[in-house]
């Protein structure tokens, strides 16, 4: 009787946390919907969110995912962790004024930003990884490097509230990463 009333206290306790992804067209389907997948999994509330509303699909396969609220919907303080996944979307977002706005909101309720790849890229256009340490892809090395970041060339950095993870390669410590934090908050 005490381990289902431990268990329910479980699922109850990831539920009431809520994980925010920020992506578009061209995303990287493992860097969106891994992360999802896994943390729905444990009972965590995943949205998925942009700059505008509709059908988005991967670059490298045929994956869509559907976007139902525009980051303008939604209030930041809602959500104890956003993701910033990579693929081609983050260099398009980077330029919208409304991502950029809720990226900066977002950060400063000193909640956990994790991004992977070129997701990096919008936390460059934020201007929030002067003296961060922090990782990307090894594309997006130069400009992070150029923008004041302390780069390290590791599976996974963390740097206060921000997390970072190079490729779909590391995933895994990423996602691992990401939990914990949860779990800490």
């Amino acid at each position: 009787m005490r381990i289902n009333r431990y268990l329910q206290f479980l699922k109850e306790s990831k539920e009431s946390k809520k994980v925010l992804i920020i992506t578009g067209e061209g995303f990287q389907s493992d860097e969106v919907l891994k992360p999802k997948e896994s943390l729905e999994s444990e009972g965590y509330e995943v949205t998925i969110s942009s700059n505008k509303t509709g059908e988005f699909k991967a670059f490298n396969n045929d994956e869509v995912v559907t976007v139902q609220k525009e980051l303008k919907e939604l209030n930041s303080s809602d959500f104890d962790l956003l993701i910033i996944p990579g693929g081609k979307t983050p260099e398009y977002l980077r330029k919208k004024s409304s991502v950029i706005n809720f990226v900066k909101e977002f950060n400063q309720t000193g909640k956990t930003i994790a991004s992977i790849c070129h997701g990096p890229l919008i936390l460059v256009s934020a201007g929030l990884v002067e003296g961060k340490k922090m990782t990307c892809f090894e594309d997006a090395v130069d400009e992070l490097k150029e923008a004041g970041a302390k780069y390290k060339n590791k599976s996974v950095v963390i740097d206060d509230n921000i997390i970072t993870s190079r490729n779909p390669k590391d995933l895994d410590d990423f996602c691992q990463a990401i939990k914990e934090k949860l779990k800490e908050s």
